[in-house]
């Protein structure tokens, strides 16, 4: 009998270690994985993001931009400079780097544009992977995700590298695309917490754990807006708390709602175009015809809500937080609201 009890408490004991590293894997940083294992997960979520709709975009034939739509790019790049300047971030040092992570550049085009995830990322993914070969029937079929795809044909560049691009003669259309932080903010919750996006379910026991005094979990709801069956999410005042609390401890935030102003560092890049998810229609038609390439792309918007759009429920969602984590948010995302002109009295009526 001796040797088989010893072979059933190693074999539990095998199972118990087991199951504490897949439990310590699923921890309070999991939301921040390796490079690898990013790109594995980006692969495993592309069968359901290929389900998101994609809605075509008519080019005019012509297109001459406006006086007051010139002047208003101008205005824009001139503030964040001013900003800059004022905040001292137009400074390079070891705590204030130029981010070159998500710079992509199209050589022929000379066309540079740094990704921020949830600004119109998939639809201008979407023009530079037709820029770099792909055909229209191949980013529809394909399995891999547009940024994994796009990053076989754009190396991520180094800081070198960019600044090199930045200072070249002539010199490149270098654009970065903004979204009123707390409408990322809330579309980053629909779309990958409370639609349950396989890559951040890992992440809801922890959040259930620890912050079950902000109340019960939320029905799951996909990006339609119809009940994922029995399935459950963390409340937004949950997930809120969550970013803070990791703001405050030092972690790195995912891409999805880090601020823009740390994702691009435009106070070290200096674009000349400041486009924005508000005046996309025209910031982007300015961007095409200026660069030449509306003789090569069929622009698509792509990832919209099918559901109610972002701007419609933001303040359903806001007006759950508490005054602490409303200006906790405000102090966040600070640098973006104060860079790109964004206000937040539209919302703070509604802060409890």
């Amino acid at each position: 009998m001796a040797p088989r009890i010893t072979k059933r408490r190693l074999a539990c004991s095998l199972f118990l270690l087991l199951f504490l590293s897949l439990y310590k894997s699923q921890g309070e940083d999991s939301d921040r994985p390796s490079e690898g294992r990013l790109e594995k997960r980006r692969q495993l979520s592309v069968k359901k993001d290929r389900k998101d709709l994609i809605e075509s975009a008519t080019l005019p034939d012509r297109w001459n931009i406006s006086e007051a739509h010139l002047e208003e790019l101008s205005t824009r790049r001139q503030h964040v400079q001013k900003t800059c300047r004022k905040l001292g971030l137009d400074q390079p040092s070891q705590a204030n780097k130029l981010n070159a992570w998500e710079f992509l550049y199209n050589k022929e085009y000379n066309l540079l544009w740094c990704n921020v995830f949830k600004a119109a990322s998939s639809t201008w993914f979407w023009n530079f992977n037709i820029l770099a070969g792909y055909t229209e029937d191949q980013l529809i079929k394909a399995k891999a995700a547009p940024v994994e795809m796009a990053r076989k044909r754009y190396p991520r560049p180094t800081i070198g590298e960019v600044q090199e691009i930045m200072a070249s003669n002539p010199p490149p259309i270098s654009f970065m695309i903004t979204k009123h932080p707390f409408l990322r903010l809330v579309s980053a919750y629909r779309n990958k917490i409370l639609a349950g996006n396989a890559i951040y379910t890992p992440l809801f026991k922890t959040i259930y754990r620890k912050y079950k005094h902000l109340g019960p979990p939320v029905p799951r709801r996909m990006k339609d807006g119809s009940l994922a069956g029995t399935g459950i999410s963390p409340s937004f005042s949950q997930f809120v708390q969550y970013i803070l609390d990791k703001e405050v401890n030092g972690k790195t935030l995912d891409m999805h709602w880090i601020p823009q102003s740390r994702f691009c560092t435009p106070c070290l890049a200096n674009f000349s175009i400041y486009a924005k998810t508000e005046t996309l229609d025209e910031d982007g038609n300015y961007i095409i015809f200026t660069s030449g390439i509306n003789n090569v792309i069929k622009p698509k918007t792509i990832n919209r809500s099918v559901d109610v759009p972002t701007s419609q429920v933001a303040h359903t969602y806001l007006c759950q937080l508490s005054q602490q984590q409303f200006d906790d948010l405000v102090r966040l995302y600070q640098y973006d609201l104060q860079l790109f002109q964004y206000d937040v009295k539209q919302f703070r009526n509604c802060a409890t």
